[in-house]
């Protein structure tokens, strides 16, 4: 017995083999290089982010914060660098 969804990638498959003239494989690799795009564009934005981040501490108003906000500064510099890591 097939569920909704499984009939719903039946037509998805059919589709993409009628319209697009492509196999299963085909759209497989299709998929993966889309998702490796994306990762890059997210990639670029998590580096753009922790950079930003690093240069806070220069600024002249970052010494008025209290104790709480360099905890969340450092919270939040942590992990947007674990990000960076992750996704490089």
């Amino acid at each position: 017995m097939t569920t909704g969804d499984e009939d719903e990638d039946e037509d998805h498959r059919a589709w993409n083999g009628k319209a697009r003239n492509e196999t299963p494989t085909q759209q497989l690799d299709r998929n993966w290089s889309s998702l490796l795009q994306e990762l890059r564009v997210v990639q670029t934005g998590v580096q753009l982010l922790t950079g930003f981040l690093l240069t806070l501490p220069f600024q002249a108003r970052f010494d008025g914060l209290s104790t709480a906000g360099h905890v969340v500064y450092l919270t939040t510099v942590s992990a947007s660098m674990l990000a960076t890591i992750l996704l490089a």
